[in-house]
């Protein structure tokens, strides 16, 4: 499977990656932590180059909305 991120890693400056929440054909999940205010979040990475049809990028963004809205400690 592939891995973008490994332990340790900043993501676009901001989110520590903490470890792999899980893996998937065409995504791997991190558990990160925001560097401004230390919050434990998810970071969902999409691997475009395994993508076979632009559906997938749309149930993604529809995913990305819905998941953005939640709070939960």
């Amino acid at each position: 499977m592939e891995q973008f991120f490994q332990s340790g890693d900043l993501i676009q400056d901001k989110y520590r990656v903490v470890d792999i929440l899980g893996q998937g054909g065409i995504a791997t999940t991190y558990r990160a932590e925001n560097q401004i205010d230390g919050e434990i979040v998810a970071v969902k990475v999409l691997f475009l180059h395994q993508m076979t049809d632009w559906k997938t990028l749309e149930l993604f963004e529809r995913e990305a909305k819905v998941l953005s809205s939640l709070k939960h400690p």
